[in-house]
């Protein structure tokens, strides 16, 4: 797949690195400590906003594609729903995407902390 946009510069490969380490975001609003997860680029208005406007999100919450062996009703009770089959509960749910690129920031924030090596 070719893309467009810029490639990702150091700054923005260690915050999707921390992300990875992170996982879900959604999830973790469930009470879902880890799940692993692919990186949410943000789009508003057709356009996406870059690599800094990002958080994770696992395969339920970025495509929809329901958890092993369960249902999308079953996958949706259990983790709340996707945003790419119901974009207005996913809100309603979880808050906007920007909402969710402020919480991430929070819960990545110790990685990157770590790894610039400026300890608390």
């Amino acid at each position: 797949m070719h893309s467009k946009a810029k490639p990702p510069t150091l700054a923005e490969r260690q915050r999707f690195a921390a992300i990875y380490e992170t996982g879900c975001t959604p999830c973790w609003l469930r009470g879902i400590e880890f799940q692993p997860c692919t990186i949410q680029h943000v789009v508003e208005g057709r356009k996406r906003l870059g690599h800094s406007a990002t958080y994770g999100a696992c395969e339920w919450h970025h495509f929809g594609h329901p958890k092993g062996g369960l249902t999308a009703k079953q996958t949706e009770d259990m983790l709340g729903p996707s945003l790419a089959l119901s974009k207005k509960k996913y809100v309603e749910t979880f808050g906007s995407e920007r909402e969710l690129i402020e919480l991430c920031n929070k819960m990545i924030e110790p990685y990157l902390q770590a790894w610039r090596g400026e300890y608390s």
